[in-house]
């Protein structure tokens, strides 16, 4: 898709120049002459990335960055300019201007630019979305969450105890799999006896053994679950910035998985405050959960798509967020979390869908949401599960966004 791209220069060597290099880039290039024929065209078009000229008449770049900073989003704006005053420069930036090229500039320079500033407004439209998203459904949802919390919350974590244990209990004594005793059973009817040992055909073998091995990972599972809910987890206190660079780590780490659909794992940046803000974690536990959640993402998008990790404090709270576009391929199936689905989805053995991806080392028996959930309200903090609306792509597109929230220290 073409990306529209707004030239104010009042110049017109300059303008045309610019306006060849970029169409050349196929992009798709609108030019005013002053800042006043720029807003007029940013009240059609909406443009996210604006290249502005310093001197022009009528309204100049400054008055026209002056009345683009008003807006609650500001599209992505870079500076062409002879002024070398590094004050000018640091002023336009505190104005939110993104960035800036000196005349005279080579070609190069103004596609990279250019490349560079629609990466940032893709990324700055999909925080500025999933925040209004998060506001809405904190309107919605405040009466219940008041009434869930207020009256029902002891209960449920004593019936979830339960749950747990029995569960814990039915599996680690074999029962409740039943693949395991149709094997089991099969192997009986089929094997040969010969001396001290039974022969059997080795896809049966195979077959039992693969089967043993997920009945293992679900008895591991409901053992650590108990942990997670019984035991006094040990914590350490970390800062925001060291956290995002072991997130950083992780996205590294799972690279190769995302690579199986050609999708691509995208962190946002976190800029550091003074003094430092600091979370209590058990470091271990975490990562469990947000690699869950990666994968998760990663199994239930489409192919050849950006995964997005949203990172940033607001007042007293981490907020992390996972985006990704839902995998539309199915057509019999509504891509996406329904909303009458969104807290189901983390309770024992509910599935998603019901394809196992083999290629992925994590569970596919409707466990991992359910173990990610245990492990973030024992740290204190909440996970939801919602669609969003985006239009990064200049249309409207569906994303499925799981949001965590951690306390400050």
């Amino acid at each position: 898709m073409r990306h529209p791209v707004l030239i104010a220069e009042d110049d017109e060597n300059n303008r045309k120049t610019m306006e060849e290099v970029l169409k050349l880039r196929n992009y798709e290039v609108y030019t005013a002459k002053n800042g006043i024929e720029a807003l007029k065209l940013f009240e059609k078009f909406r443009f996210r990335v604006i290249l502005t000229d310093l001197n022009m008449p009528n309204m100049d770049g400054i008055e026209l960055i002056e009345e683009l900073s008003k807006l609650e989003l500001m599209p992505i704006i870079i500076v062409q300019t002879v002024i070398k005053d590094i004050n000018v420069i640091i002023q336009l930036i505190k104005k939110g201007v993104y960035d800036y090229i000196s005349k005279p500039y080579k070609s190069e320079e103004i596609i990279h630019r250019v490349e560079k500033a629609f990466e940032v407004a893709h990324l700055r439209n999909i925080k500025y979305i999933a925040e209004k998203e998060r506001e809405l459904r904190y309107a919605q949802h405040l009466e219940w969450d008041a009434w869930k919390n207020n009256i029902l919350n002891k209960d449920m974590e004593k019936k979830e105890e339960i749950m747990y244990e029995s569960m814990n209990t039915i599996f680690s004594q074999g029962a409740g799999f039943g693949a395991l005793v149709s094997i089991i059973s099969l192997i009986q009817s089929k094997s040969v006896e010969e001396g001290d040992y039974y022969k059997i055909h080795k896809k049966l073998f195979k077959f039992l053994v693969d089967n043993g091995t997920k009945a293992n990972q679900v008895i591991e599972t409901f053992q650590e679950l108990n942990h997670i809910l019984h035991s006094n987890l040990s914590t350490e206190e970390m800062t925001i910035s060291k956290f995002h660079g072991v997130i950083s780590e992780l996205f590294k780490k799972l690279e190769k998985y995302a690579s199986l659909k050609n999708q691509t794992l995208k962190l946002f940046e976190y800029k550091k405050s003074s003094p430092e803000k600091k979370i209590s974690i058990n470091l271990e536990y975490i990562l469990k959960a947000f690699e869950e959640l990666i994968f998760n993402a990663m199994k239930f998008s489409d192919k050849n798509v950006n995964i997005y990790m949203l990172f940033e404090t607001k007042g007293d709270k981490l907020l992390l967020s996972i985006l990704n576009p839902p995998d539309s391929s199915d057509p019999n199936t509504r891509p996406g979390i329904l909303e009458e689905y969104s807290h189901i989805i983390f309770e024992p053995y509910y599935r998603i869908s019901k394809l196992v991806f083999p290629h992925y080392p994590t569970m596919d028996f409707g466990l991992g949401l359910s173990l990610v959930d245990k492990i973030i309200k024992r740290h204190g903090g909440s996970i939801s599960a919602y669609n969003i609306k985006s239009y990064i792509e200049m249309e409207a597109k569906l994303m499925v966004s799981f949001q965590v929230e951690i306390s400050l220290v």
